[in-house]
């Protein structure tokens, strides 16, 4: 069944789309895999209420919506460049990071700004 048309659409940007976990979870998840943690530790770090597996799986999706991040980040200006970070997956989190510096969850703010869910 489709609506009229006339309304706008509506990205709630404190929950990832078709995921259980919040976006501050997420955020604090690729955090501490930007400070060099590994995927299990950074997982069971961040938090308790998830199996590790689903921290694998959402490193996974993170991984496969590079492209559509980095596009969209384009938008608002040239990248910087990540000094030190070599792994391209590090780099993306440190673009989200500096381009959203001013919020307390950069991915909540993604999402407000391009009216887009963060994984593709």
């Amino acid at each position: 069944m489709r609506g009229c048309g006339k309304t706008y659409p509506v990205v709630l940007i404190e929950r990832m789309r078709r995921y259980i976990v919040s976006c501050r979870t997420m955020w604090s998840f690729l955090l501490l895999l930007l400070a060099g943690n590994s995927i299990k530790d950074a997982w069971e770090t961040t938090t308790k209420a998830f199996t590790t597996d689903t921290g694998y799986k959402l490193h996974t999706t993170f991984a496969k919506s590079q492209v559509y991040i980095r596009k969209l980040l384009y938008k608002l200006d040239t990248p910087e460049a990540s000094n030190n970070i070599a792994d391209p997956l590090l780099q993306t989190i440190q673009r989200v990071k500096t381009a959203f510096r001013a919020s307390p969850c950069p991915i909540s703010a993604f999402q407000l700004r391009f009216q887009k869910p963060f994984f593709r």
